[in-house]
């Protein structure tokens, strides 16, 4: 079967926007607007509740709802509040959690540094322990190399490390 011709074109094919008409969002009344809302389907005689609220695009469930509110809280009850969950915390809870979290890091620097501290001071009187005596140079240096080793908490095994390389 032979193929169909193909006829080109001479220019390429515009493009049609298609815009899609917006749809309205999600309605919000005002705390006033519910009140005159309530006081009219108050007034409504038996039977003409449904045309009204057909007419003002609401539905039954609405009015207990307002009405629940304005028994509830008041005029006050009345007001629009923002859809979706509360947050967890607010500003001050988040800037209270990063002090926290602040404090918490200076307290292990601070125990870091109080820690080289107490190492120095042992160092110190590691070594002035050492070159306390000079006349038995050989059992002060197991001496003070074991004396040493028990200051900085080192097992036996480091313990005669450190004394056979201060005897040679």
């Amino acid at each position: 079967m032979p193929k169909p011709l193909r006829i080109q074109a001479s220019e390429p094919p515009t493009t049609i926007e298609v815009s899609a008409p917006r749809t309205q969002g999600r309605r919000q009344f005002s705390a006033s607007e519910k009140k005159h809302i309530l006081r009219a389907a108050d007034a409504c005689a038996h039977g003409e509740l449904g045309a009204f609220l057909r007419k003002q695009g609401i539905y039954h469930s609405q009015l207990t709802d307002w009405r629940a509110q304005l028994a509830r809280a008041g005029a006050a009850g009345l007001t629009p509040k923002r859809p979706g969950p509360m947050p967890k915390r607010d500003a001050k809870d988040r800037e209270i959690q990063a002090l926290n979290s602040k404090v918490k890091k200076l307290e292990k620097e601070l125990g870091i540094v109080n820690g080289l501290v107490d190492l120095q001071k042992k160092c110190r009187r590691c070594s002035a322990h050492s070159s306390r005596t000079s006349r038995h140079a050989r059992a002060d240096s197991r001496e003070s190399s074991a004396a040493c080793a028990g200051l900085f908490g080192i097992g036996r095994g480091a313990r005669d490390g450190l004394s056979t390389r201060s005897a040679r």
